[in-house]
């Protein structure tokens, strides 16, 4: 099954993702957690410059929107 990260803990952010469907895996400091799809990606780091605050993998088949700076 092939996943697509979106974003990588203290890594540099270029896009913001809006994910429309699929499912959707957080990981931060160690801990993972799922979170529902029609939600926001990477929104602080994207506004603020800042590098992401999680690692984000999405499900195969998942279907995303990416907005580059």
């Amino acid at each position: 099954m092939v996943q697509t990260v979106l974003t990588i803990e203290n890594k540099p952010l270029e896009r913001l993702y809006y994910v429309l469907s699929g499912d959707i895996v957080l990981e931060k400091a160690g801990q993972v957690r799922p979170i529902a799809a029609g939600t926001f990606i990477g929104e602080v780091a994207f506004l603020t410059s800042r590098p992401a605050s999680a690692t984000v993998t999405l499900a195969a088949g998942a279907r995303y929107v990416a907005w580059e700076k």
